[in-house]
């Protein structure tokens, strides 16, 4: 198995879920592995975000904020995991 491959088949699945929404909607699946791989598409998606972020901040750095607040939360989450993993053992 590749990596990135689990987050490239959930993006899939969301994708497919999804499909139906109105075109008046955008849709991007948003997908992240453990290890911090993350789908084409969500990079897509952050990217647009932190454009925007940046055009009403005026800061350049709005995208790497971004990306910096999905590790930290990744990292929390695979902490939380471990601990109570431990916890039962």
């Amino acid at each position: 198995m590749d990596a990135g491959s689990a987050a490239a088949a959930a993006s899939e699945r969301k994708s497919t879920k999804y499909s139906n929404l109105s075109s008046s909607h955008l849709f991007y699946p948003v997908a992240v592995e453990t290890l911090d791989i993350l789908a084409d598409e969500v990079h897509e998606f952050i990217t647009e975000i932190g454009t925007r972020a940046s055009q009403c901040t005026a800061d350049r750095h709005e995208t790497t904020f971004l990306y910096q607040r999905i590790s930290m939360e990744i990292q929390r989450i695979n902490t939380f995991s471990t601990y109570h993993i431990v916890q039962r053992l």
